[in-house]
């Protein structure tokens, strides 16, 4: 507290030796060097973080635009298939083990269940991953259905799963 009251009693007596037009020049001075340090500490922070979320917000906004736009072409061209998608309008029940069975996948089932009035649960056991994945996306492209839930547990063999799936009509 000392060194504090020395200090400010040299700078008090520095002050008191300058000519008033000198002492008016270095108060406006160190007034306006008070008004800078606030303004950097405070405001200019504020408004850098307001610029850096109005560039992220258009990035957000060209983002989403792209989107839109992919997703319109995505619809276009899912329309666009022709022939080779024929979208299921019988049994989903009937379809899902009629090719599960062409696909060889028929010894693995252990249940199929119907889910609502749109879909149907699907258990297999002990069944090569691979295959599953070869007979959805045929399920996908060529029927028009999808999968809504999927979980796949690994058993001791390798490449083989168990798999609980629901599937459901687009």
């Amino acid at each position: 507290m000392n060194e504090l009251n020395a200090l400010k009693n040299k700078i008090q007596s520095w002050l008191d030796g300058l000519n008033p037009r000198e002492r008016h020049l270095v108060m406006g001075g160190g007034a306006f060097l008070i008004v800078f340090i606030l303004y950097q500490l405070t405001w200019a922070p504020f408004t850098s973080g307001v610029a850096d979320m109005q560039i992220k917000l258009n990035k957000q906004q060209q983002d989403l635009i792209w989107m839109q736009q992919s997703a319109q072409e995505v619809r276009s061209l899912q329309g666009g298939k022709g022939g080779r998608r024929t979208v299921h309008t019988g049994s989903l029940l009937g379809l899902i083990e009629k090719t599960a069975r062409q696909g060889g996948l028929g010894s693995s089932i252990r249940k199929v269940q119907p889910e609502g009035q749109n879909g149907v649960r699907v258990w297999l056991d002990k069944v090569s991953f691979d295959a599953v994945m070869t007979w959805l996306d045929e399920l996908q492209v060529k029927q028009g259905v999808m999968v809504s839930s999927f979980t796949a547990e690994q058993v001791p063999e390798p490449g083989r799963v168990n798999i609980r799936m629901l599937v459901e009509v687009q």
